[in-house]
C-alpha cells in the first residue's frame, strides 16, 4: 500500500514510525504507546524543543487512531 504524507505531517509520521516497537499491551490488547520512550526517540531524531509540542500532539492523535485498528475493533 502506498500512502501520501503531506510535508507538514512528515516529521510527526516518522516519529510515530520510530515508536513502532514501544507499544504497551494488556490482557485486552494494545493499550497505548510508552511515552517514556519518547525522550530517546526525540534525541535520536534530533527533534527541536520548539517542535516537540506539535509532534507530541500528532503522535497522540495517531496513537488513538491506531489502537482500535491494531486491536481489530
Amino acid at each position: 500500500m502506498i500512502v501520501d504524507i503531506w510535508p507538514e505531517n512528515a516529521e510527526s509520521f516518522l516519529f510515530f514510525c520510530a515508536m513502532s516497537t514501544q507499544w504497551r499491551a494488556g490482557a485486552s490488547g494494545i493499550i497505548g504507546l510508552d511515552y517514556a520512550a519518547t525522550q530517546s526517540v526525540r534525541e535520536a531524531r534530533q527533534v527541536a524543543a520548539a517542535d516537540w509540542p506539535a509532534i507530541f500532539e500528532d503522535l497522540r492523535t495517531m496513537e488513538l487512531a491506531a489502537i482500535p485498528v491494531i486491536n481489530g475493533a
